[in-house]
C-alpha cells in the first residue's frame, strides 16, 4: 500500500512563507523489483512515471532511469538502474497536503521529515534517514517588508557568495505581463542572484500571485518573498555550521540552523565592502538618483546608471565597479540592514497570502530561546 502522509484539505488555498520548503536527497537504495515493475507498467494509480534508457556523458554509458512522482503529495523518486538515486519534496506540502502552510516549529520539521522517509520506504521498506544525503536546500520567508523598497535596494546589489551579475525582471498588470524596456522601477517585480551552488530571489509576491489572474494589481504591498535556494551536499552542510563535513543526511537537518543559515547568507548584503564616502561624486550622484524614480524621465525613461553606461560607455570592469558602489551606497542612504529585519533570537513576523493576493500579518509565535540544547550550525552573532 502506498504510504500516506499528512493530506489536511483546506478550504481556501493559502500562500504560507516556508522557512524550509523543497528538499532534494541523494541516495544508493536497492528498489525492491515488484516495486520497480509496478512503476514501469505504471500500474500504481497514486503514482505517475516517465521512464528511459538515458546516456550519461561522464560515465559514457546508458542507464534505465525511472522518474516516478507521488500524485498528491508531488514528491519524485529518481531511479536509476534499480537504484534510488534521488528524491524530491516540498516538506509543508508533505506535512499539510499544500506548500502555502508554514513549518512553524521543530516538531512539525520532524513530522515533514518521517512523511519523506515514508514515501522512500514505498521503494525500499529499511531505508533510514540517515541514508538519505541532503544536496538541495530551499529556505523562504515573506516578511513584511515593501518589495517596492527592497527590490529597489538590491538591483544593484553584490554578495560575497554570488559573482554573476543581478537579473532583474519587470512586469506589467495581467494581460501586459511582459514589460518592454526603457522599464519603469514601478514593474520591478524580481530581483534574482543567480550563483553556482546559491541562488537569492527577492519579489513581490502578490503580484506573482495576481499575475496568474485577470485580477487588478494593488497598488501596493508590504509582502516581500525571499528564497534562498542552496545546492550540493557539501556546500549546504558547511552553511548549516557543519565544517569539514561532505554531507548531512535528512535526521541532521535543524530548524534553529536553517534559520540561522537564512539570515547569515542574507546579512552577507550588509558586509559586502566598504560604503563609499557621501561626497559629490558620480556614485553618490547616482545612487540618489536612482532613489528617485521621478526623475528618470529626463534620461529617456532609463534608469541613471543605465543612462551613465550607454552615455559614456565605460569599460566593463569600472562599470562593475560603479554598479557595486551605487549598490552599497543606496543601503547605506536608506540605512537598511538585514541584521535589523531578521530577529537573532526568533522567526520575524510573516505576511500569510491567500489566492486572492489578500494578505495577513502573522505574529512570530515561536523563539529559539525556548529550545533547551544547543542549536548546531552558524553562532548567533
Amino acid at each position: 500500500m502506498t504510504p500516506r502522509t499528512s493530506f489536511a484539505q483546506e478550504s481556501q488555498k493559502k500562500i504560507i512563507a516556508n522557512m524550509i520548503d523543497t528538499i532534494g536527497v541523494r541516495a544508493s537504495l536497492p528498489v525492491l523489483r515488484d516495486r520497480e515493475e509496478e512503476l514501469l507498467q505504471n500500474e500504481l494509480s497514486t503514482w505517475s512515471n516517465r521512464s528511459g534508457r538515458m546516456f550519461h556523458s561522464f560515465s559514457e554509458t546508458w542507464h534505465e532511469e525511472v522518474r516516478a512522482r507521488h500524485r498528491e503529495s508531488k514528491f519524485l523518486a529518481i531511479v536509476k538502474d534499480g537504484t534510488l538515486a534521488k528524491a524530491y519534496a516540498s516538506l509543508p506540502r508533505l506535512l499539510h497536503g499544500s506548500n502555502g502552510n508554514l513549518i512553524k516549529t521543530p516538531e512539525e520539521l520532524d513530522r515533514a521529515r518521517d512523511g519523506f522517509l515514508a514515501l522512500v520506504r514505498h521503494s525500499n521498506h529499511t531505508a533510514r534517514m540517515d541514508d538519505l544525503k541532503i544536496d538541495r536546500l530551499d529556505l523562504v520567508l515573506n516578511p513584511p517588508l515593501d518589495p517596492r523598497l527592497v527590490l529597489a535596494l538590491h538591483r544593484y546589489a553584490k554578495h560575497p557568495m554570488i559573482n554573476l551579475e543581478t537579473e532583474q525582471y519587470h512586469n506589467t498588470p495581467p494581460k501586459k505581463r511582459w514589460g518592454k524596456p526603457p522599464h519603469r522601477l514601478s514593474e520591478l517585480n524580481t530581483v534574482r542572484l543567480h550563483g553556482t551552488r546559491t541562488t537569492i530571489q527577492l519579489y513581490d509576491k502578490v503580484r506573482e500571485l495576481l499575475g496568474k489572474t485577470s485580477e487588478k494589481w494593488p497598488e501596493d504591498s508590504r509582502c516581500t518573498r525571499i528564497e534562498i535556494q542552496l545546492r550540493g551536499a557539501a556546500h549546504i552542510a558547511k552553511q548549516l555550521g557543519f565544517e569539514g563535513r561532505d554531507y548531512i543526511t535528512l535526521d541532521q537537518l535543524d530548524f534553529g540552523a536553517c534559520y540561522f543559515a537564512y539570515r547569515k547568507i542574507l546579512m552577507g548584503f550588509d558586509d559586502n565592502g566598504a560604503v563609499p564616502k557621501f561626497e559629490p561624486s558620480l556614485v553618490s550622484f547616482l545612487a540618489i538618483l536612482e532613489r528617485h524614480p521621478v526623475t528618470w524621465e529626463a534620461l529617456g525613461g532609463m534608469s541613471p546608471i543605465d543612462w551613465w553606461r550607454h552615455s559614456k560607455i565605460p569599460k566593463p570592469k569600472r562599470f562593475r565597479e560603479v554598479r557595486k558602489e551605487v549598490g552599497n551606497m543606496q543601503l547605506e542612504l536608506e540605512q537598511f540592514r538585514w541584521a535589523d529585519q531578521l530577529p537573532v533570537d526568533r522567526l520575524p513576523d510573516i505576511i500569510d497570502v491567500d489566492e486572492n493576493g489578500q494578505v495577513q500579518l502573522i505574529a512570530s509565535h515561536w523563539s529559539f530561546r525556548c529550545l533547551t540544547d544547543p542549536i548546531p550550525g552558524p553562532p548567533t552573532p
